[in-house]
């Protein structure tokens, strides 16, 4: 389906349109505005209805901190949104402290990258250019090999939200992409944990190459779906750096052994596609991709789920474009198959 990351719509040879979505049974009121988006019907009462959801309203809260998920526009928005999320973390679980001899939960740890020169096996980059990295960059910054996003720190704790972000193991439903919560982690023999302040907080801390695995749980759609637990190892990987605080000037030659992960507190558009939440906070809207509003507005399964951080724009076209609207009617024409023959 894809060559040089462009769809290949012509590899397509069948289609099944469907009429309606079973993830708003509980809200069709909502479900009917929805699709008004994709047709260019929505009217001005849709959009007040949906602006209803706007924090600054009375009868508008947020969710439990647990519960929280975030849409962004882009993957710096993302980390922004992610690093203060983990900060309010430690300010409820942690105290605030730069004593080492500070006692530190331990159900919470940084696990930086291994940061290694290319091609070598021992030793690490110099310390001031190892902690500038760790200090300023997120996986927004950092690109391994395979182009994906890499994490220089990973902020775990119990039941963090986390995305798959490989494509190693898609024989196993674990492709890139994939929703679910970090758990525990194994460190290998002989290895401790280490303190190292982070915002005024101690915080365990270990580098990636000393844990042998971490256990994750798929993100359930249902309560109801079983639950599927899978282990994921470190790997090494080259890496390109290139971010504002470091001049955006790349900076290669460098490997990093990290997990194929990474946060997923806050997500972007593009890869909220697919999925049914229960709550979601729009941190601003991105009017300038075509169909985002619609992909993130859709992402839950009833309006009182979602909060937005700033109203919704009334006088702004929230029509498809031109070119997904005549790709769809060709498909429609030319391959559109009943999901049920009579």
């Amino acid at each position: 389906m894809y060559r040089d990351n462009i769809v290949q719509f012509r590899a397509i040879n069948r289609a099944v349109f469907l009429n309606r979505s079973h993830r708003f049974k509980e809200d069709p009121v909502f479900g009917e505005i929805l699709p008004r988006f994709c047709n260019d019907d929505i009217t001005e009462d849709d959009i007040l209805f949906i602006k209803s959801r706007y924090i600054k309203n009375k009868e508008v809260t947020l969710p439990e901190p647990s519960k929280l998920r975030y849409a962004c526009a882009t993957n710096e928005e993302r980390n922004a949104v992610s690093t203060s999320m983990f900060l309010r973390h430690l300010q409820a679980t942690h105290t605030l402290s730069d004593d080492l001899s500070t006692e530190c939960p331990n159900h919470t740890v940084m696990i930086e990258g291994t940061l290694r020169y290319g091609g070598r096996k021992t030793g690490m980059i110099c310390r001031n250019l190892r902690n500038m990295i760790y200090d300023t960059c997120g996986d927004a910054d950092v690109e391994n090999s395979e182009g994906k996003r890499a994490a220089p720190v990973l902020k775990f704790y119990h039941n963090v939200p986390l995305m798959m972000n490989s494509n190693d193991r898609i024989d196993e439903n674990l492709a890139n992409g994939t929703p679910c919560i970090g758990l525990y982690i194994k460190l290998k023999r002989g290895v401790q944990l280490h303190k190292e302040n982070w915002e005024g907080f101690m915080v365990n801390t270990v580098y990636a190459h000393e844990v042998k695995y971490m256990i994750c749980r798929k993100e359930k759609e249902k309560d109801t779906d079983p639950d599927e637990y899978f282990k994921v190892e470190p790997k090494n990987s080259a890496i390109k750096i290139l971010s504002k605080y470091l001049g955006n000037l790349p900076i290669k030659g460098i490997n990093m052994t990290q997990f194929g992960a990474i946060d997923n507190i806050a997500t972007t558009g593009h890869k909220l596609q697919g999925v049914s939440l229960d709550n979601l906070v729009v941190k601003g809207w991105n009017y300038g991709c075509p169909n985002w509003i619609y992909v993130v507005l859709s992402r839950v399964r009833k309006l009182v789920g979602l909060v937005f951080n700033t109203p919704l724009d009334s006088t702004k076209d929230y029509r498809p474009t031109q070119e997904l609207t005549r790709w769809e009617q060709d498909l429609k024409e030319r391959l559109e198959e009943p999901l049920f023959k009579r």
